[in-house]
């Protein structure tokens, strides 16, 4: 996930606050981290369903931009491929409705998480 911040699209969005960056760069970059860690080691994978934390910390804060189901499943498919038949696999949704990371059915996305 370190080189999210080496961007340069970091640096053009840094002076505007909220930071932004695409949901689908995010797990791209999430599903090319993990495969690193495909070894003989105990590894549990996971993934998430979103992030905006602006209500909590304004123009200081950062947001996951254009957050979609397809990107959400793509990121369990792949990251279930990493994992043994018997391993746990986690979904960050701590029903964080101020950081739009919850799995329940909403307005917005209706029942797509």
């Amino acid at each position: 996930m370190g080189e999210l911040l080496k961007d340069q699209d970091y640096k053009k969005s840094a002076i505007f606050f909220p930071y932004k960056i695409p949901y689908k760069k995010v797990i791209t970059s999430l599903i090319k981290e993990s495969k690193k860690y495909k070894t003989n080691k105990k590894v549990y994978f996971g993934t998430y369903c979103g992030w905006d934390n602006t209500c909590r910390h304004g123009r200081y804060g950062s947001v996951h931009t254009n957050v979609n189901a397809e990107d959400f499943r793509r990121s369990i498919i792949e990251l279930k491929k990493l994992s043994k038949e018997d391993d746990f696999f986690f979904i960050n949704a701590w029903n964080e409705w101020a950081e739009g990371m919850h799995l329940e059915p909403d307005e917005k996305n209706g029942f797509y998480f």
